[in-house]
This record gives C-alpha cells, sequence and structure tokens, in this order.
C-alpha cells in the first residue's frame, strides 16, 4: 500500500467512525461534537482511541 492509499484508508476510517458517532442517541450534540474532534485531532488510530479512553474517564 503507498502512502496515497493510507490517507485515503484512514480518510474513511474516519469518515465512518465519525457518521457511527452520529448515528448514536446515546449521545448528546455537544458529545457528539466533541467525539469528532478528536477523531480529527487523531493522527493515528492509538491516538484516536486513547483520546476517546480519556474523553469518556474524564467526561462520564
Amino acid at each position: 500500500m503507498n502512502n496515497t492509499d493510507g490517507k485515503l484508508l484512514e480518510h474513511f476510517a474516519k469518515e465512518s467512525l465519525k457518521q457511527t458517532i452520529d448515528n448514536n442517541y446515546n449521545f448528546t450534540e455537544q458529545q457528539k461534537h466533541e467525539l469528532k474532534l478528536i477523531v480529527d485531532a487523531g493522527r493515528t488510530p492509538e491516538d484516536v482511541i486513547k483520546g476517546i479512553l480519556a474523553y469518556f474517564a474524564f467526561n462520564r
């Protein structure tokens, strides 16, 4: 897989995750917004997961 393929795969994975967040009725609009910011800010899948886990550890 070349770099372009990797970026495209990353884009689709992030968009899919944000769509999943949007479709979750258990989150408020504010939570959805904040979670999508975390997804966008993550450079690696590990960063995204760590960010989401930290978010729920401090906001629940």
